[in-house]
């Protein structure tokens, strides 16, 4: 493909669209699939099945940007991005930095918006050298200028075979807020790309007491504390990790809170606060009563409660977070606590019986063919968190981009580039708009400007 091609507007619009797409589908792959994919593939192969784990970890739509499809389509653009600001960086900068004299009349009288003033006492002696009673001529030249600059514009003058030319510019930093906005997205997506090929991140979960290995680091993270925080009605609002971060040696080098949006920093990884969950058959203590109006007993896991003396017991079995009962058994639709079980095996008179007790649906307890009615009343998960460690070389660079780009969105806004061009033969002013955005507010201010002139000069105006 030729260079033209790529800095053509027709392939910058397919190459812009197919990047929303891509950022599109990768923001709609976020929500439905679960980052942590690849550390928990065996709970998801049990929802999902093996088939669909394998495509979602072959095309990476856990983590879509910093997939392979996403980071040619982000190459590709950043590739046509830079061969245009290359292209035509020149024209952005000069068109700021220098003034353009018209070159000839024909270049003036051809405009639709132009205005013809004639000078008094005109018809002087033609000097082919010095041009016509150029003494006369220059001073109604300073006017002009004069005149032009008090409006805010910049006036560059040229006098070619006895006729001053010029060229009168206001707002000309707009092309370089353009030239700093193009700039600015360029940065931006050398900074995507630096952190989609560079960048990454991973998850580890653990308990209160666990090293986990730091993605991305040689140094582990230590769980001191996890707590969740609950409202007065028992919703959660918050939860919270406090860790420790250890060297090799074993020696703290960092500590903090996670919580929800607000992530530990860390030699350049940002540990979030992402989820928690609790584990099949893994829990901490567990109230139960087995007579009504009796003693609550608080059991352990793998603990045992004694009635008759002795000639009854209950042992505590498995735990589910949520039940479900299947073809095969019962077992954990999801980690979470929404519908929490806790097996009890009661041995007495010769036989065992066992049987499921549910915290919030008590009605479906099982019954025993003992004299108790047990009921659970609490029960405490052993709860695991799960903290996302990612890492992203390029976020200084975004920054500096976004600095960039609103520093040209600025320049773009406050600034309205127009131009004016005009020559002066010691006879007429012709002033004619070369340059303007927006032709109802030119057309006034052109307007006011003519007659402006006219008043100084205390003559007549002919607009053409």
């Amino acid at each position: 493909m030729k260079r033209e091609h790529f800095i053509s507007y027709r392939f910058a619009v397919v190459v812009i669209s197919i990047l929303l797409a891509a950022s599109g589908a990768g923001w709609i792959l976020t929500e439905l699939i679960p980052p942590d994919v690849p550390e928990r593939a065996q709970v998801y192969r049990e929802r999902w099945g093996e088939t669909a784990v394998r495509l979602i970890g072959w095309a990476d739509l856990h983590d879509p940007f910093h997939s392979v499809w996403y980071r040619a389509v982000l190459a590709l653009f950043l590739a046509v991005l830079t061969i245009c600001l290359l292209t035509r960086w020149k024209q952005f900068l000069l068109r700021s930095l220098r003034i353009s004299v018209p070159d000839r009349l024909e270049t003036l009288e051809k405009r639709k918006v132009r205005a013809e003033i004639r000078l008094p006492g005109g018809g002087g002696v033609v000097d082919r050298t010095g041009g016509l009673d150029y003494a006369r001529e220059a001073p109604l030249m300073e006017t002009t200028e004069r005149f032009l600059r008090r409006r805010g514009y910049t006036v560059r003058v040229e006098r070619r075979e006895g006729t001053s030319f010029f060229a009168a510019v206001a707002g000309r930093w707009r092309y370089l807020g353009n030239f700093l906005f193009h700039l600015g997205i360029l940065v931006i997506t050398v900074g995507a790309v630096i952190g989609s090929f560079w960048g990454g991140s991973g998850f580890v979960y653990g308990t209160a007491g666990d090293k986990l290995p730091l993605p991305g680091s040689a140094d582990s993270i230590i769980v001191r504390d996890f707590r969740i925080l609950t409202t007065e009605r028992g919703e959660i609002r918050d939860y919270i990790s406090t860790v420790a971060v250890v060297d090799a040696a074993g020696d703290t080098v960092g500590a903090g809170e996670i919580e929800v949006n607000h992530p530990l920093r860390y030699r350049g990884l940002n540990i979030y606060q992402s989820s928690y969950y609790a584990a099949e058959n893994e829990w901490v203590s567990a109230v139960v009563s087995f007579y009504p109006e009796e003693e609550r007993i608080r059991l352990k896991p793998g603990g045992r409660a004694l009635f008759g003396e002795g000639w009854l017991t209950v042992r505590t079995g498995r735990f589910i977070p949520d039940f479900r009962m299947g073809p095969d058994g019962p077992y954990s639709a999801s980690l979470s606590m929404l519908n929490p079980a806790l097996e009890l095996k009661v041995r007495g008179m010769g036989r065992v019986e066992s049987g499921w007790l549910f915290l919030n649906h008590p009605e479906f307890n099982s019954k025993f063919d003992f004299p108790i009615s047990p009921v659970l009343l609490e029960i405490e998960p052993l709860y695991y968190t799960g903290l996302q460690v990612s890492r992203n070389p390029g976020e200084h660079v975004l920054m500096a981009g976004i600095v960039l780009g609103t520093v040209g969105l600025l320049l773009l806004y406050l600034f309205d580039h127009k131009v004016i061009g005009g020559m002066l033969d010691g006879e007429r002013l012709l002033l004619a708009g070369l340059e303007y955005r927006w032709k109802v507010g030119f057309g006034e201010e052109f307007d006011s400007i003519r007659r402006g002139l006219g008043r100084i000069f205390g003559i007549g105006d002919e607009t053409s």
